[in-house]
């Protein structure tokens, strides 16, 4: 009956707006209606923990507010201003499809709902609340930071907040404190070091987590007097015993019992079979500094510290969760360890670890970024290569950071993936996915960009040895740029015509030099009698002509200096060249017609009355006539029917039907 009301309701609303539409004046009426639905549709779904019928239709009709509005304000003041955000930035997770736990604020303590972390959403409203003026949320927010401060440590999500608050909001007691707190829990995130409190055995000798460097290192922190401490102290026992063959961990209790309560510290063990474990305590009367260093503010609490000394985690949930972590931490990372940071925070952490970081920049709708990161990214062989080298992010480019990190970097291909040095500068960019199921191709490719940067740095710096230039050739080969013919040309120019003859030379410039502009193309002609002694006659004349004939090909159309190169035709023909006569023609007929060389259409009727006379081939020809194309746009109808009865006669003599079917498209354009 509440919800059909609350539907009766929205309608009105919707049809209340549009009659309200025009009416400045009433602006305020509409956005306090709306203020009302958010509160009713969001005590309701709470109250029911989600599980409403039709929540999807009531879900549409929800409005989008701009919570600084007075309006807004005003509302949210005369109801409990926290509560009303949690409720309407919950119904607009719940609008994009998360789960009403995913949805519902994990901030605040609630006996209502089961603990979970923090997340995506909850990351998302603060950021909404500090980035913003709103002086009555931030007071509230701040309270409750401080409290998943003691009860969750300052999560790399809660760091990205700090800047925020500093800036945003006005100073106060509250603002200040948050702040020092901030100081003194930054220490305790994953990845610094855990600190080395002083603690002791039973036995009264002195110990710290240094001693332990090498080994994973797992601790409960427990009292006596506490009860769910040793509820759960049996779980924590089992798992012990379940990890106790491997000699990569150690397990310890820690105990928080003051000096009056050794006895009963010992007791308890005994008790409680506490085995297989370190059993330490923080031997100081009245607040050990073990407590004040990891902020012990509750227990149980369990850590996690890896074989660096680093932290895991300081706030594992229990014993259950704490073996998730642990088994996490053990199992070598398999792929892309991609991590949940800004990029801000990833720019930082790689300053930190001498690292770079790896942006994957994709789209949702993009298929080979879906496959890289399904099939590639999770391989071991990427994660070998990646991991210690960068840190890594995922970026869809059309959402959040994302659209930021394209426009700066500008992103236009997907999948492209960025490598930045931790000062945000771009180190290098690679495009488009890898095929198959390898992870080799896309790691030699990254693998490539990055030896390309510093092989181009060398360059640019004037390395010119030998060894070098190989090994900056071999890379350009295997990822093309137009930088590989240039640094080619100064491998190999100053060797002799021995040397250029040798496999590896020979393959460079048989493969790799492709205009008969360039140097080492020309020495190659100039000396081809000299090439030829070592390398045989027709290896050097395929050379020759194949590179002739593919640069006409392709630029045929794009002002080739077609006088020069029917000169040396010419002279190639009387060398018996093959093909040389052929290529001798189709450039000069190219030559006139895309010229407009009205003037020397004698000539070509002259070259196609003497064709077969002199190229008996039948395909030779067809190339040479297939030049023909656009020449009805430059010759005289007289010439025209010269021409055609030339080709008429070049037809009659085809064996080749499509060369005579070719022949008469040319005519009837001519016609």
């Amino acid at each position: 009956m509440i919800q059909y009301k609350l539907l009766v309701s929205l309608s009105a609303w919707c049809f209340s707006v549009t009659l309200l539409a025009q009416q400045a004046s009433s602006s305020p009426k509409i956005l306090r209606e709306q203020c009302r639905l958010v509160w009713e549709c969001g005590e309701y779904i709470m109250e029911h923990k989600g599980n409403i019928t039709n929540r999807d239709s009531l879900l549409s009709r929800l409005p989008v507010l701009d919570l600084a509005d007075t309006t807004v304000v005003a509302y949210m003041k005369e109801h409990r201003p926290i509560d009303f955000a949690d409720y309407y930035y919950m119904l607009q997770a719940l609008k994009k499809g998360e789960s009403f736990d995913a949805a519902r604020d994990g901030l605040g303590f609630t006996t209502r709902f089961p603990f979970r972390p923090l997340n995506k959403n909850d990351y998302f409203k603060l950021r909404e609340v500090f980035s913003a003026p709103h002086p009555l949320l931030h007071e509230p927010y701040m309270a409750n930071i401080e409290f998943a401060f003691q009860n969750r440590g300052c999560t790399e999500g809660l760091a990205a907040l700090r800047p925020l608050i500093a800036q945003n909001v006005d100073d106060s007691p509250r603002k200040q404190r948050l702040l020092a707190l901030y100081d003194e829990y930054e220490k305790l995130m994953k990845g610094h070091l855990a600190p080395l409190s002083e603690l002791k055995d039973v036995e009264g000798k002195t110990h710290t987590f240094a001693e332990l460097r090498g080994k994973v290192v797992v601790v409960d922190v427990w009292a006596t007097w506490c009860s769910s401490c040793l509820e759960k102290m049996p779980a924590f026992i089992q798992l012990c015993q379940r990890w106790g063959h491997r000699q990569d961990v150690v397990f310890a209790t820690l105990s928080i019992d003051r000096n009056k309560s050794y006895r009963a510290w010992l007791d308890a063990i005994d008790k409680h079979q506490i085995k297989g474990t370190l059993n330490w305590r923080a031997d100081v009367e009245g607040g050990s500094s073990f407590e004040q260093d990891y902020k012990i503010v509750g227990i149980p609490r369990y850590f996690v510290i890896d074989a660096e000394g680093r932290i895991v985690t300081l706030y594992a949930s229990s014993p259950e969760e704490l073996e998730q972590v642990l088994t996490a931490v053990c199992t070598p990372q398999q792929g892309i360890l991609f991590e949940e940071l800004t990029l801000q925070q990833a720019l930082d952490k790689a300053a930190r670890e001498g690292k770079r970081v790896f942006v994957d920049c994709y789209t949702q709708s993009c298929v080979p970024c879906k496959y890289m990161a399904k099939v590639i990214f999770p391989l071991k062989e990427c994660g070998d290569y990646f991991n210690p080298r960068y840190v890594s992010l995922m970026r869809d480019m059309e959402k959040g950071e994302g659209v930021d990190i394209a426009r700066k970097y500008n992103v236009r291909m997907y999948p492209t993936f960025l490598i930045l040095n931790p000062d945000g500068s771009l180190y290098c960019m690679e495009t488009g996915a890898t095929t198959g199921k390898q992870a080799k191709a896309f790691v030699d490719k990254m693998d490539d960009a990055v030896a390309r940067v510093e092989m181009e740095r060398r360059y640019k710096a004037n390395d010119r040895t030998p060894e070098f230039l190989r090994q900056y050739v071999a890379l350009l080969r295997r990822s093309p740029s137009g930088d590989l013919v240039p640094v080619i040309n100064e491998l190999l120019m100053p060797l002799s015509t021995a040397e250029l003859c040798m496999p590896d030379n020979w393959d460079l410039l048989n493969n790799e030099i492709k205009s008969t502009d360039n140097p080492l193309f020309e020495r190659l002609l100039k000396e081809r009698d000299d090439f030829g002694k070592h390398l045989g006659r027709e290896v050097v004349e395929e050379k020759i002509m194949r590179t002739y004939a593919e640069e006409f090909r392709v630029y045929k159309r794009m002002g080739l200096d077609f006088d020069k190169r029917i000169s040396v035709l010419k002279n190639l023909g009387k060398e018996d060249y093959k093909g040389a006569l052929k290529l001798q023609y189709c450039m000069r007929l190219r030559q006139i017609i895309d010229g407009k060389q009205v003037g020397q259409i004698g000539e070509i009727i002259h070259i196609l009355s003497n064709l077969r006379k002199q190229i008996a081939d039948e395909k030779a020809c067809m190339d040479v006539i297939a030049e023909l194309s656009r020449i009805e746009k430059i010759v005289t109808p007289d010439q025209k029917a010269k021409i055609v009865a030339l080709l008429t006669e070049l037809e009659k003599g085809m064996t080749v039907e499509d060369y005579r079917l070719s022949i008469q498209r040319i005519k009837a354009r001519l016609r």
